[in-house]
């Protein structure tokens, strides 16, 4: 749940303040900080007691202060936790991968819901509008989750900029969602071209919008690097003629990738550089 993921990000750095979390209507926990000292319990107001805060409900919740607590005991309906912040980052490294692969599956079946339904020749407005919104809400939930992966590639994306190579996005996301958070991140106008989906563009893995974008950037298309962590960027790449690079730190791992034969399949930001260095960078 959002509210757990809330209460262990304020509550297991230190800081002193006392906040009540709305669960719904009738539940509510409360934790009260100073320092690395953690009072929490919680309530229900419609039967008028304590929650156990250590049923399957809220096991999240606990296993997520467990593994940063050096201390952790319970008495009568209070939960005391000492928070040890030195084990932090190992909790948020793995609460991270966890979060990111529920947001991934999400998505996978929102998305192949949507495409279904936008398939058959009655349009289901209602079915798509509400899959939709459900959609752009993982997905942005997970770019944020992602920014994490993002900040550590943008020291890479500068030396490309630095040495004169145009860099492009190309998204199945709806264009408006796409260049908002790709500007949220980077910066308004940091990018030569971002396209999402657009009306009279065929969704990748059609090669139209990256052939498009390399036109508008004066660029023949194999003279591209096309960059993807998905199956279908590996298609749309290839079929732009376009030199194909499979991420493994996204959607997808590197035996799926490898599947579909791209020229490189690498594992970390820096690797982009190098083959830029190998090819372009060289050839100037």
């Amino acid at each position: 749940m959002e509210i757990f993921k809330e209460i262990l990000d304020t509550h297991t750095k230190i800081c002193t303040c006392r906040k009540i979390y709305n669960i719904n209507e009738d539940l509510e926990i409360t934790v009260d900080q100073k320092e690395n000292k953690v009072v929490m319990w919680g309530f229900n107001h419609k039967s008028d007691r304590f929650l156990n805060l250590s049923t399957k409900r809220f096991q999240k919740l606990m296993d997520g202060f467990k593994s940063v607590a050096s201390d952790l005991y319970s008495s009568g309906n209070y939960y005391y936790i000492t928070v040890d912040t030195s084990k932090k980052e190992s909790r948020d490294d793995k609460s991270y991968e966890v979060e990111i692969e529920e947001l991934k599956q999400k998505i996978d079946c929102l998305n192949d819901i949507i495409a279904r339904l936008e398939k058959r020749n009655e349009r289901l407005e209602e079915d798509v509008e509400k899959y939709r919104k459900d959609y752009l809400y993982y997905f942005d939930e997970y770019s944020k989750l992602r920014d994490k992966d993002f900040n550590r590639t943008l020291e890479e994306i500068n030396n490309l900029k630095k040495n004169n190579i145009k860099i492009a996005v190309l998204s199945n996301k709806p264009h408006a969602q796409t260049v908002e958070n790709i500007d949220s991140i980077f910066g308004n106008g940091y990018f030569d071209n971002i396209s999402g989906e657009k009306p009279n563009v065929k969704r990748k893995p059609d090669p139209d919008g990256a052939i498009i974008i390399a036109n508008k950037l004066d660029i023949s298309p194999c003279e591209c690097l096309y960059i993807g962590d998905t199956n279908t960027d590996m298609k749309t790449g290839i079929s732009a003629c376009m030199d194909v690079v499979g991420v493994t730190w996204g959607f997808r791992d590197r035996k799926e990738l490898e599947s579909f034969n791209p020229k490189y399949v690498i594992d970390h930001p820096s690797e982009i550089i190098d083959i830029v260095k190998s090819t372009v960078l060289v050839s100037n």
